[in-house]
């Protein structure tokens, strides 16, 4: 397709003015603020609308910023040719999108036609406005090439699956965002809640599991007490029927029972208080001594998980020895990797300043050996420039004095030209001075990478990258290391402590000390009761004996045989076997409860596993997708990187007139074979970056479009070249105007010398 015409009502500072298109190139040299990049702008809004529809600020929408200066109609009309058919596509633009308007006619009829819809671009170069100025619309310090779905879908076949090609990056996003989700590494991932809970009630599962091993020693030991209860009672019923009371008066044997009574609390109490003194045989703890123990068990449990769960992975281990045996065990500092990346760039700045020096002592050498005639042809070039300047100064200040210098400079040349061969050989000793400087580089570069060899031997700048991986493994690896001698240095001291509190108390410390130490605060808080209580009873029995010694003598005297004392032990003995058969019962009870409780975690777990069986599954079926994702869209661009290589060496062969060898990757990321490696474009110089964008760009634009054309928009692309390369630009363009059509701004003459061509 081709643009026939233009007309431009209102758009920035361009109003009602006409602008008409040929084939081939079209070139506008015009001075800066002239209106140049608001054409080029024009025409793309004409297409694709505006951008930044959405941003908040003014300063960011597009169409704020080309609404007219001068009001009135805010938009034009242009003229364009796709096959045979002509058309006229006219827009112009409200405060918002949806007071925009859009009419395509068919110039041949002058009637509407329908073969296009607002989405003209879309619809006529098969890519969105951002595919389109990062393709067929070249700005000046924006040569670089940037790949989109949209682009890639054009390369393979414009008119198949299109649409899912222009979909894999939104796909690719949510399949990340979907395995950063699950990710099991990950402390808020949804494994790694799922993996938390599992570990938790596995460890609740074991601790109600060792709670019961008693279970069966208890409810056997119920069972005789129950039995020993039951003959007791019996005994107690017999006695009972054989017991006689001599007691003389009612208030005498109310006081005896009531001392009795008494008396027996106060040995129960003694008895129990005896119990637990025995099961303190080296003294009674503190409870704030125990509660730190039970802190201190606490850790041991959580010292041990580490130690059976973190080690190192194969990777680390082997990155760690290599660095042992190879380096020494010494990393290579971040100034040190930072100089050696400086280095290589200055070697590749060096290597290009000595090309140019070689270029200026050719050229010095050349006008050293002019004849005696040439110079003065040159002397008297100088003198007429210098007059002309001098006349020119009177019109413009800046033509005047350009043409002085250029006057004093070809005098210089001529009257001084037996000097420059001596000029000439002075500029030689810098030469050398920078060689050996680079030489200096290299030879660095192969000591430092000596020092901090690698398995594989790679170039530099890879090198490089291989001893940064390197040295982030091997911190992670030593990371694991530190936190595992950490926990076992910890466990050692805990474990001393805790086995330190129970040889000073004479006990044995068992399997479960959570459990133990749990165990002996119950025991504890019982003493602590139970010494309460017994000098509680101990107090009201000295009152009571004072109050009623006599009374309660003359009783014990009366009544002391040995039925009684039998029948007394037996009623006392049922008491107590009563009490421990309740207890029993009582703990039996909370064991029931605790197998529910196991039973209840056990199906949370199942459930748990199969859950995170299913998000692993998940996961990997995530990753693999992924994986299938970029490997089909490798394979779908491999068919046409090969004719944008040959396409980007044909464009570079005609900017600077070499062969240059390229490699284009299934990205679409360009680099350059040079001496056995492929080099990075950003080592080069922004001139020779803009100079393969372009190029890049025009192969770019082959590959998409083989049968219809677009033509092409370059805004003063060239502006970072030197003269040389500016001229190969102009050669470029026009042999790339035998097949496109080329609109081509510019502010500079330099830039545009072709006259045939200029607008």
């Amino acid at each position: 397709m081709k643009l026939v015409s233009c007309h431009i009502e209102n758009f920035g500072k361009l109003c009602n003015q006409d602008f008409q298109f040929s084939d081939g190139l079209n070139i506008w040299i015009q001075k800066n603020g002239w209106g140049k990049s608001t054409l080029a702008a024009f025409l793309k809004v004409m297409f694709f609308e505006f951008e930044n529809e959405r941003k908040r600020t003014t300063l960011e929408k597009e169409r704020e910023k080309y609404r007219p200066w001068q009001g009135g109609i805010y938009g034009g009309n242009v003229v364009f040719q796709v096959g045979k058919k002509t058309y006229r596509m006219e827009r112009t633009f409200g405060e918002k999108e949806k007071e925009d308007r859009f009419w395509l006619y068919d110039e041949s009829t002058g009637l509407g036609s329908e073969d296009y819809t607002e989405e003209v671009g879309r619809e006529l170069f098969g890519i969105d406005s951002f595919s389109f100025q990062k393709s067929i619309y070249i700005v000046q310090n924006q040569c670089k090439m940037e790949t989109t779905d949209a682009i890639h879908a054009k390369l393979g076949n414009p008119m198949e699956n299109a649409w899912d090609l222009e979909n894999y990056t939104m796909a690719q996003k949510a399949l990340a965002k979907e395995i950063h989700r699950l990710q099991p590494n990950r402390k808020n991932g949804e494994l790694a809640g799922i993996e938390a809970e599992i570990e938790q009630l596995s460890y609740g599962i074991i601790q109600l599991n060792r709670s019961l091993e008693r279970e069966d020693i208890l409810e056997q030991g119920l069972l005789e007490k129950e039995q020993k209860l039951e003959l007791l009672q019996t005994k107690q019923q017999e006695l009972e029927k054989e017991q006689y009371y001599n007691i003389g008066e009612e208030n005498s044997r109310m006081l005896r029972e009531h001392y009795e009574d008494i008396c027996k609390r106060y040995k129960e109490k003694e008895e129990k208080l005896e119990e637990l003194e025995g099961y303190f045989m080296n003294g009674i703890p503190k409870e704030e001594e125990v509660r730190e123990v039970l802190e201190l068990a606490e850790e041991e449990f959580r010292n041990q998980i580490i130690l059976d769960q973190v080690s190192l992975s194969q990777e680390e281990e082997q990155t760690l020895q290599w660095i042992r045996e190879h380096w020494n065990n010494m990393y290579p500092k971040e100034e040190d990797l930072a100089k050696c990346k400086q280095w290589i760039k200055e070697s590749k700045n060096q290597e290009n300043k000595e090309q140019g020096n070689a270029i200026f002592t050719n050229t010095k050498k050349k006008v050293a050996f002019l004849s005696e005639e040439e110079c003065k042809q040159i002397c008297h070039i100088g003198i007429i420039c210098i007059i002309l300047g001098v006349l020119l100064l009177v019109i413009t200040r800046i033509g005047g004095i350009v043409l002085i210098a250029i006057g004093i400079l070809c005098l210089i040349l001529g009257i001084r030209r037996d000097k420059e061969q001596e000029l000439g050989n002075k500029k030689e000793k810098p030469l050398n001075k920078e060689r050996k400087k680079d030489m200096d580089y290299t030879k660095n570069l192969t000591k430092f990478l000596n020092q901090y060899p690698i398995p594989e031997k790679k170039e530099w700048s890879a090198h490089l990258e291989k001893i940064e991986s390197m040295i982030l493994i091997a911190r992670q690896g030593q990371a694991k290391k530190k936190r595992l001698e950490s926990a076992l240095k910890s466990l050692y001291s805990v474990t001393e402590k805790i086995e330190g509190f129970f040889t000073k108390y004479g006990m044995h410390k068992e399997e479960n000390t959570n459990i133990q130490l749990q165990k002996l605060l119950v025991n504890l808080e019982s003493y602590r009761l139970a010494e309460g209580a017994f000098s509680e009873i101990a107090e009201e029995k000295e009152k009571f004996s004072s109050e009623y010694f006599m009374d309660l003598l003359l009783e014990e005297e009366e009544v002391s045989t040995e039925r009684e004392m039998e029948w007394q032990k037996t009623i006392e003995a049922v008491e107590q076997l009563s009490v421990s058969i309740q207890e029993d019962t009582e703990q039996l009870e909370v064991m029931e409860e605790q197998k529910k409780q196991i039973e209840e975690y056990q199906n949370r777990l199942e459930i748990l596993k199969i859950e995170k069986a299913e998000k692993e599954k998940q996961l990997n079926i995530l990753k693999k997708t992924s994986e299938y994702l970029q490997m089909a869209k490798e394979s779908f661009g491999a068919k046409y990187r090969t004719p944008m290589e040959k396409g980007v060496e044909k464009y570079v062969r005609y900017l600077t007139g070499e062969d240059i060898s390229f490699h284009i990757d299934a990205n679409l990321e360009l680099k350059k074979r040079e001496k056995g490696a492929l080099r990075n474009l950003t080592y080069y110089s922004q001139g020779w970056q803009d100079l393969f964008g372009i190029c890049m760009r025009l192969a770019l634009v082959d590959a998409m479009y083989p049968l219809e054309k677009p033509f092409l928009i370059l805004d003063d692309p060239f502006v970072n070249m030197d003269e040389s390369k500016t001229k190969g630009g102009m050669h470029l363009l026009e042999s790339a105007a035998k097949e496109y059509q080329i609109l081509y701004f510019t502010c500079h003459e330099s830039r545009g010398r072709n006259k045939d061509f200029c607008l």
